[in-house]
């Protein structure tokens, strides 16, 4: 239970970015508005209208920031129509800027000056260089950054592929469905044409240039290309995008288009680019996608060189630069300072043993492209959804990272690709409408490097302190990474095949032998499931000698994971809250291990696998396990008519916050989950609360609650009833992945605990309620606030992060009244309150993908009753 007034503000661990509250600044912002650190800053200029070629004026414009006059940046402007000039800059800094214009040629362009404050923010920043190791990247906000990568081509274009118009909206639902996947990174070519893909010297006339002139730009394609970026810093800042700036005339051709060009149209075209978008923090650049280099190609590589050293020179914020080199082809321009990573090309290297040949460079190595799923049928991946997250651990576990693609030539959302067709306009007989499913174990990588953070660029490749025990060599042996003698990260693909037909081994265990010799201590070993982020916890194990591991699960890939007992870092705590087993540990004994039952969370069946609905109890006749419909693996449970699922949850500890997580989709009516405490108290308290209506196809609920001490019986412990049905036993629907887990508060209270002060009545809309301020009616004595009327009483939290829990605490007492929140994504959850005396009450909320607001409210739902109301809080959620 939380203290009283006097005592009461909750010590919470500070695990997450810091959150922005009320009115915080958006993050491509313009003019004299408030601007946000790491986010972009555009200022407007008009000029006098007399010149031929608008793109022939050279403005500069001066943003100098807080930290004066050395740090500041000089950017060109940029023509957008209308007589219209931009100018962007990067805000590296808050405090105040300013800024100031210079142009020889338009006098309205010139001696133009202004200002603007920038403000904190939680936006992570440009990619840089890891400091402590150049193999790696890190965001500006001093994060690794974990690169899991989706070839996303056309996602800033106008049209796809195949010549049809991509929308907005089109490219929206693609980035939230890649989000909720786990993607955290696109792959996009700059511009396209209403003629589809090719590679022909006509696609650089139709990406840039308005006239046959080549003076002229076409400003249509570069402005949807800007309004994409500027959206996805708007909405998914952690995104970051790969720009493929040009085109290529040909396949395997020396391209004569660049070389053609006169050096002022060169220069124009880089000018007019790099003024429009190098503000954008998210960039990284790459010059030419799928080309071929070396002696047979002097056009293309002066090209590259060429810009790339523009760039070098004439980017103010040096985002990362490559080209890409065409499939099976070396890098060959590892060794120059333009080039800052290294990207290239390959088919089915799921073993990444293509990285070796760069460590030495030590830069980034991403393998842009491997094998695509739906591109060719005779090509394909047979079991997409493993072949995919096989070459994603393989390659991060190898010191570099990898690429997925899917049906590259359309900007198809990943969950809408079921029964919807396409076929390549080149390849019009091959048409593919099955669901994609390469991306469905994507999220178990980012969410295990998340939470808590496990930094990569901590960790060296390892490959010769581990051994497959089943004597699988190559492609198909595991790869290894240490953190000095601290820690030791493995990943072992226990594969039949590293081909097109790679799959896990249905007969085996995951077995590997690692190398301690050298290091002393006791390590504690984890074990995680790349399938579906099942972990489990193993015996400890003693360094000195080499040690033999086996996972816990027959036929699958696995992770394991090493730490030694005193090192700096530990286990994460949510994984270890997931484990209720230990599983053996072997020396060096080739013995295989039995097959073992997934690890149970709080909920038991979570995913509805194993065959058998226990433990949940059904009621009714006709519900039951199906695998028509299942959201992942290989059942769900359906609910018809009157018919509901319940769980008794037994030992909950008292005061303690638990999430319940879970996907539900309506076939009909709606559908919900609730829970309630088994016994009502004594003292008139009865706790209950419920997610409201579920329509349509599968969301993700969450449910908060915290268990009350029962005093009639003075148990220390609690039993919760927690149930799955449909809204009034009506109607049909679908429910799986259930998980209830521990969770814990985090990060700072975005309100600054709300004790109602007539100052912090001021920020809440009353409605028709009636609110007064009690000046000693609070639980320790102070002030608290009191409804009376009917209605709705609301505030409004801005600076949230989407796809985010959020837990909102408040002391209250009354009868029956409702404390919910709603507004940020499509539903709106509340719980019921009924006490005579305080008492301390949580709701949650998970933001959605694109939300970064919400409300809190209460409800008084008659007149002639009273709520009193003291001590608000709202704080992000951390599962444990």
């Amino acid at each position: 239970m939380i203290a009283m007034k006097s005592v009461r503000r909750v010590v919470v661990l500070c695990l997450g970015w810091p959150l922005v509250a009320a009115a915080a600044a958006a993050n491509f912002t313009g003019g004299s508005d408030a601007a946000a650190k790491f986010g972009v800053h555009e200022i407007i200029l008009k000029g006098d209208g007399n010149v031929e070629n608008p793109f022939d004026t050279v403005a500069r414009v001066t943003f100098t920031p807080p930290s004066g006059a050395g740090n500041a940046r000089n950017v060109s402007a940029f023509f957008d129509g209308d007589n219209t000039w931009r100018a962007r800059v990067y805000v590296s800094e808050p405090g105040e800027w300013k800024w100031s214009s210079q142009c020889a040629t338009d006098r309205a362009l010139a001696s133009r000056r202004g200002a603007f404050t920038a403000t904190g923010s939680s936006l992570p920043g440009r990619l840089l260089p890891h400091p402590k190791n150049s193999r790696h990247w890190m965001t500006e906000n001093g994060r690794w950054f974990l690169n899991l990568s989706d070839t996303a081509y056309f996602l800033l274009c106008a049209y796809d592929g195949n010549g049809n118009a991509v929308s907005d909206d089109d490219a929206r639902r693609y980035v939230v469905d890649d989000v909720a996947r786990g993607i955290n990174s696109v792959r996009c070519y700059l511009a396209s044409g209403s003629a589809g893909f090719g590679e022909s010297q006509e696609q650089w006339r139709t990406w840039f240039f308005a006239d046959a002139t080549l003076d002229r730009f076409r400003l249509e394609n570069l402005q949807v290309a800007d309004r994409r970026l500027r959206m996805l810093l708007e909405t998914h800042p952690e995104i970051a995008v790969q720009l493929i700036l040009f085109p290529q005339a040909g396949y395997a051709r020396d391209d004569p288009f660049w070389a053609a060009l006169q050096p002022v149209q060169r220069e124009r075209l880089l000018r007019n680019l790099v003024a429009r978008f190098a503000a954008y923090p998210q960039l990284f650049w790459l010059l030419v996608n799928d080309a071929h280099y070396g002696e047979k190609f002097p056009n293309n590589n002066a090209m590259v060189r060429e810009v790339g050293a523009y760039l070098q020179q004439d980017d103010p914020w040096q985002h990362p630069r490559s080209t890409g080199h065409a499939r099976r082809l070396p890098f060959v321009f590892g060794a120059e300072d333009w080039a800052t990573y290294i990207h290239i090309e390959h088919a089915h290297d799921l073993g990444a043993e293509q990285y070796a040949q760069y460590e030495a460079l030590a830069k980034p190595v991403f393998l842009g492209e491997d094998r695509y799923e739906q591109d060719h049928t005779e090509r394909d991946p047979l079991d997409m959804r493993y072949w995919q997250r096989r070459l994603f651990w393989s390659w991060l576990l190898s010191g570099g990272s990898a690429n997925y693609g899917g049906r590259w030539w359309v900007v198809h959302p990943y969950s809408e690709t079921a029964g919807k067709a396409s076929a390549f306009y080149r390849r019009k007989e091959v048409t593919f409408s099955k669901a994609l499913t390469g991306l469905d174990s994507v999220r178990v990588i980012r969410d295990y490097f998340s939470t808590p953070p496990i930094e990569l660029s901590d960790f060296v490749p390892a490959p010769a302190l581990v051994r497959d025990a089943d004597g699988r060599v190559a492609a198909d042996a595991p790869e290894l990474m240490r953190r000095g003698s601290d820690e030791f990260l493995a990943y072992h693909p226990n594969s039949t095949s590293a081909g097109r037909a790679a799959r896990t081994d249905p007969t085996r265990a995951a077995r590997l032998w690692l190398d301690l010799s050298a290091v002393r201590g006791r390590f504690e070993v984890e074990w995680l499931r790349p399938h579906d982020g099942v972990s489990a916890r193993g015996a400890s194990v003693e360094g000195g000698r080499r040690i033999e591991l086996t996972a816990p699960w027959i036929g699958h890939d696995a992770v394991a994971r090493l730490v030694r007992v005193d090192a700096p870092r530990a286990i994460p705590a949510a994984a270890v809250a997931r484990t209720t087993r230990t599983v053996g540990v072997q020396e060096q004994s080739p013995s295989r291990a039995r097959e073992n039952p997934p690890v149970r969370n709080l909920a038991g069946n979570l995913g509805f696998e194993l065959g058998k609905p226990e433990p949940w109890q059904l009621t009714g006749t006709g519900a039951g396990l199906t695998e028509n419909g299942a959201r992942s693996g290989r059942g769900a449970l359906h609910l018809v008519p009157g018919t509901r699922a319940a769980q008794t949850l037994r030992g909950l500890e008292p005061g303690a916050l638990y999430v319940v997580r879970g996907w539900l989709q309506s076939l009909q009516g709606r559908a919900e989950m609730t829970y309630a405490e088994t016994h009502k108290q004594t003292n008139g308290k009865y706790v209950f609360a419920g997610v409201p209506a579920v329509t349509g196809k599968y969301e993700l609920t969450t449910l908060l609650f915290r268990p009350e001490l029962d005093p009639a019986s003075s148990r220390g412990q609690v039993d919760v009833k927690f149930s799955l049905y449909t809204e009034d036993d009506k109607g049909e629907a679908l429910m799986d992945d259930i998980d209830i887990r521990r969770g814990e508060l985090v990060g700072p209270d975005l309100l600054g605990i709300v004790q109602f002060d007539q100052r912090q009545l001021e920020r809440w809309k009353p409605g028709t309620t009636e609110p007064v301020i009690i000046p000693d009616g609070g639980p320790g004595g102070g002030p608290c606030l009191r409804l009376t009327k009917k209605g709705y009483f609301s505030l409004g939290l801005k600076g949230l992060e989407p796809n985010t829990t959020y837990a909102a605490t408040a002391w209250l007492r009354g009868a029956w009244f409702r404390f919910g929140a709603s507004g940020y994504g499509s539903r709106t959850d509340h719980i019921s309150i009924n006490s005579p005396t305080f008492v301390p009450r949580t709701i949650g909320f998970t933001t959605g993908p694109e939300s970064t607001s919400a409300n809190l409210y209460f409800v008084m739902p008659a007149d002639n009753r009273q709520a009193f109301i003291d001590s608000v809080e709202v704080r992000r959620v951390e599962l444990r």
